[in-house]
Parts: structure tokens; C-alpha cells; sequence
């Protein structure tokens, strides 16, 4: 950037409220760019980096780009208007400001036909640089909406990919169990032998396992839950709490060893498919909360204060199991 150019607006300037101050604020930006780098092949690239650049900041919401567009097109009306009143007032002092009693071109050896066309060429001139200035913010516009429109989709399809890794990690696990499912579109093959289960039905101890994964899904949402809305003032605090606790299933864990667990009460068919279902949902609760944890700013007390937590609520299953046995 050249050295002689003034900052002082962008160092020490305050942009206030109003539409007034919106379009001050753009006029200064516009004409202190466009003086900086009009000449720049890369002036182009410079404003839909700006443009990239704010559509991307975190910072933004629909409501803040929306005000954004709507200052930026009221600046280019702005800018229009006073060239077109600029064009008026340039006609009216040539056309009708100029002595009477005699031509202005007499005595002069300028041929009356040559300034009508040198008049017309500027004119026609302005009119292409108006018309240049229109097209280059309908492109502009349409690439910031083009970049919105991508934005979205990037977001939908991660959306959509989170739901079919939880939609497909669950299957398999009701496949690995022996259930059959009712919309997978596979014919069900039966089991050979009389003393067989029948396809589709879960054995006690299969049912027993997943009871104890779904205390273990929802004691891992509330896990992160826990995580998620721990600052990082809070964590060590946390993390010597955690540890605490851990401490102390550790102690019930070694006195509850060796005591059987209860026997796992027959389920209705209605029973198993409320339990896969509640599996289904507190799995994909748990995985979107993961997918936040894992967008989080790296933090070792924060893996640590994970690992104790999940070390104790394996040790809590436990402990319950055994003490409603």
C-alpha cells in the first residue's frame, strides 16, 4: 500500500448507528480502496476477499449481512445518483449557461461538429462506465450469494453425514446382536435347528447388554454435557472433583465384587423395540454432543477431565448393577 495514503478513519474511526453513519463509513471505505488500489490487476480479488472475509467471520449473523448488503447497495444508488446529477449539471453549464449574442465557437478554430461529437463521445463514455460499475456489483452480488449457498450446503451435508454414521454405527450393532431389521429391504433368512431363537428376537443376556449400553450412552451425553459447559477457569476444580468421585466407585466397585447380577426379567417384542429406539436416539445425542467437543480449541485438562469421567461412570454402572442385584 503506498505510504502516502491517510488512515486516520480506519485507526481512529467510530461507526455509529443510522443508515447516515452506514453510508459515511462505506464512502470513506469505498473511495479509500478504490484511491489505494484502482490501479492494482488485483482490485477485483481485493474486494471479494473482503467480501469472503466477512460472509466467513463467526462474528455474523443472517441479520448483520443482511444490513451489510442493504448499506452496500444503498452506497452504489448513492454513488449513481451523483454521478447522473454530476452529468446534469455538466450539460446544464455547457448547454444553457453559455453567453447569448454569439456563438461561443466563433473565432475559434474548432469546428462546432467536433465538440457536438467530442460532448456525445463523453457522454457515451460515462454512460459505459456507469453501466460497467452496474454490472460489476450485479457479479458481485451474485457471488456473494453464490458463497451463502455453499455455505449452507456444506453445513446440510455435514449435518446429513453425522446422521448416517450414528443411523449406520447403530445396525451393526443391532446386526452384531442378532436382531433382524424391519426396513433394511433383505429377506429374513431363519435359524436352523429346533432349539434355535427366532430371527429377530434378542436372548436375555443380549438384552441384558444393551440395557447396560444404554446407561452407558446416556451417562456419556451427560459426560460431555458436562464438558462442553466447563470453562477453562473451571476445569481444574472440575478435574480434582472428578477425581474424587472416581476414588470413591473405585472403593464401592471393590466391595461389590463377586455379588451376581440380577437375572434379566423376558421382554415383549414392544419392550425391545422401545429399547432400541431410546438406544437410537440417546446414540445420536450423544455423537452430535462429541461432534461439539471435538470442535473445541485443544485443551489437555479438558481430555483429562474426560477420561476421569468416563473411568467413573463405567465404575457407577457397575456399582448400580450389583447393588440391584
Amino acid at each position: 500500500m503506498p505510504s502516502n495514503k491517510d488512515i486516520y478513519t480506519f485507526q481512529y474511526g467510530e461507526l455509529k448507528k443510522g443508515q447516515i453513519y452506514a453510508l459515511a463509513m462505506a464512502r470513506v471505505t469505498d473511495n479509500f480502496v478504490h484511491s489505494s488500489f484502482h490501479d492494482s490487476p488485483n482490485y477485483e480479488r481485493l474486494l471479494l476477499s473482503i467480501f469472503e472475509h466477512i460472509s466467513k467471520d463467526p462474528s455474523m449473523d443472517d441479520k448483520m449481512l443482511q444490513a451489510l448488503e442493504n448499506a452496500l447497495m444503498a452506497r452504489q444508488n448513492a454513488v449513481l445518483k451523483e454521478a447522473r446529477e454530476s452529468d446534469k449539471d455538466r450539460k446544464k453549464f455547457i448547454f444553457e449557461k453559455r453567453p447569448t449574442g454569439r456563438d461561443p465557437n466563433e473565432g475559434s478554430d474548432s469546428d462546432p461538429e467536433e465538440v457536438t461529437e467530442e460532448l456525445g463521445a463523453r457522454k457515451a463514455a460515462q454512460e459505459a462506465e456507469e453501466k460497467r460499475k452496474e454490472q460489476e456489483w450485479i457479479k458481485a452480488q451474485e457471488r456473494y450469494t453464490a458463497l451463502q449457498q455453499q455455505k449452507l450446503d456444506n453445513e446440510e451435508r455435514l449435518r446429513a453425514q453425522a446422521r448416517q454414521v450414528d443411523i449406520d454405527a447403530f445396525e451393526r450393532q443391532l446386526k452384531s446382536r442378532g436382531a433382524v431389521l424391519v426396513d433394511s429391504g433383505l429377506p429374513v433368512k431363519k435359524r436352523a435347528g429346533k432349539g434355535g431363537a427366532k430371527a429377530g428376537q434378542l436372548s436375555a443376556e443380549e438384552v441384558a447388554k444393551m440395557k447396560e449400553e444404554v446407561v452407558l450412552v446416556m451417562k456419556e451425553k451427560e459426560r460431555l454435557d458436562t464438558v462442553l459447559h466447563t470453562s477453562d477457569e473451571e476445569l481444574p476444580a472440575a478435574l480434582e472433583e472428578a477425581k474424587k468421585s472416581l476414588a470413591e466407585y473405585q472403593k464401592k466397585a471393590a466391595a461389590a465384587i463377586g455379588e451376581l447380577a440380577a437375572p434379566t426379567k423376558e421382554m415383549s417384542k414392544g419392550e425391545v423395540t422401545q429399547l432400541q429406539q431410546k438406544l437410537t436416539k440417546q446414540t445420536m445425542d450423544k455423537n452430535r454432543r462429541a461432534l461439539q467437543l471435538k470442535a473445541m480449541e485443544p485443551n489437555p485438562l479438558r481430555d483429562e477431565l474426560v477420561s476421569v469421567l468416563e473411568q467413573r461412570d463405567v465404575l457407577a454402572v457397575k456399582v448400580e448393577s450389583a447393588e440391584h442385584a
